[in-house]
């Protein structure tokens, strides 16, 4: 008997162990749940709601007592009640969500979406993938995850616009080389004739290199968004001089004038990176200044913007200028403000600038009128100040 009855005790001790282990682990789902960015709701063998998470509310933007006492049907009617009318973008999509019948009022289950993602209705252009999902739990026997996904449509909308753009940037070069290529192969031309279609080739292969190299460093610099960037103290005085030093103007054109001397302002940045930035804007302003103008970039200091002390640079020139529209695009990928000119350039690399900028912190403004000019202001948060530098 007292065998029987301590092996009783020890089963029922295991069970209360298993029990305490279920109401843990119970708890845990639960405050992942309740915690998790993904909407989730569950539906009982009656198909009725029976529990939701907070983000289902935030996603959807509908109160709690929206979802109570729903079954699956109506809470699908009421996803449909949300839907954007005026978006076309799903319309021709196999697994739209087409709720009619509910809308109607008609408690049927004849149709319910197993993935399927819809665009919102409201001044926010949302869209959120709707999953159904069925259990082999008796109680909670179907579950339907919500995602907010109108950051994935977005990227993947701007990535085959991107890929677009640049297959379109990348087919006239090559459509040059492979032209001129097949009429010196074909054709007989004269030496001079020859000459000049061979400068054609080069020409059109250094775009082809520089379009490729800077979709690289593009792809690059947004992938990595800064993580390969060398950080150091970098004087703003010895950043911007050694820059003009080393930069080499077009024939006939004076170098880049500098006005101002402090030499201890300091700002924290990849010193290549920044390098690059300042070559490219320096580049397009000889590039679209006439030959008997200036370029010039002033050191600034002491500027305060939210609170945080400013230092930058400002690069000026007295070339074409741009409209307000032309000024709004220049940092789009592939534009350029004069596509019809004979001025060389890709279109990449102003997206390049503002890129290598955001990932300092700093900030950009472009001023710019037509016929009179155009002056660049780059800003960044500055360091304390440091000795001055040595550069003479």
């Amino acid at each position: 008997m007292n065998s029987l009855a301590d092996h009783l005790l020890v089963d029922l001790s295991d069970l209360n162990s298993a029990m305490d282990e279920l109401i843990e682990n119970a708890g845990v789902f639960r405050t992942i749940l309740d915690n998790a960015p993904v909407g989730v709701i569950a539906f009982d063998h009656n198909h009725f709601v029976k529990w939701f998470n907070p983000a289902l509310q935030l996603i959807s933007g509908l109160q709690e007592a929206s979802f109570s006492g729903l079954d699956e049907p109506r809470f699908l009617a009421l996803l449909s009640s949300l839907l954007d009318q005026n978006d076309l973008s799903l319309s021709a999509r196999p697994a739209k969500l087409d709720l009619n019948n509910f809308r109607q009022g008609q408690n049927t289950l004849d149709y319910l979406p197993t993935n399927v993602t819809i665009a919102l209705a409201g001044r926010t252009s949302r869209s959120i993938n709707l999953s159904r999902r069925e259990t082999n739990a008796s109680k909670l026997p179907v579950i339907y995850f919500i995602r907010d996904v109108t950051e994935e449509i977005a990227s993947e909308r701007l990535k085959s616009e991107f890929l677009a753009i640049a297959a379109h940037e990348l087919r006239g070069p090559m459509s040059s080389i492979l032209g001129f290529s097949e009429i010196l192969l074909n054709l007989s031309p004269s030496k001079e004739e020859e000459t000049e279609y061979l400068g054609f080739i080069h020409e059109q292969t250094l775009l082809l290199t520089q379009i490729i190299n800077e979709l690289l460093d593009l792809a690059r610099i947004e992938a990595k968004q800064g993580m390969d960037f060398v950080m150091t103290d970098v004087f703003l005085f010895d950043l911007i001089s050694e820059t003009a030093k080393a930069f080499q103007p077009p024939k006939g054109r004076e170098p880049v004038r500098i006005k101002g001397d402090n030499r201890d302002l300091v700002i924290l940045g990849d010193y290549a990176k920044l390098t690059q930035v300042l070559n490219n804007i320096i580049s397009n302003a000889y590039k679209y200044s006439p030959d008997n103008s200036s370029v010039g970039i002033e050191i600034l200091s002491g500027t305060k913007t939210n609170n945080t002390h400013k230092v930058g640079f400002c690069v000026t020139d007295q070339g074409i200028g741009m409209n307000a529209e032309q000024t709004r695009r220049i940092f789009e990928k592939f534009y350029r403000a004069n596509p019809a000119s004979d001025t060389p350039g890709t279109g990449l690399g102003m997206s390049i600038v503002r890129e290598i900028i955001d990932l300092h912190k700093g900030e950009i403004e472009i001023v710019s009128n037509v016929g009179s000019g155009t002056s660049i202001t780059v800003l960044f948060p500055q360091l304390i100040s440091r000795p001055p530098s040595n550069i003479n």
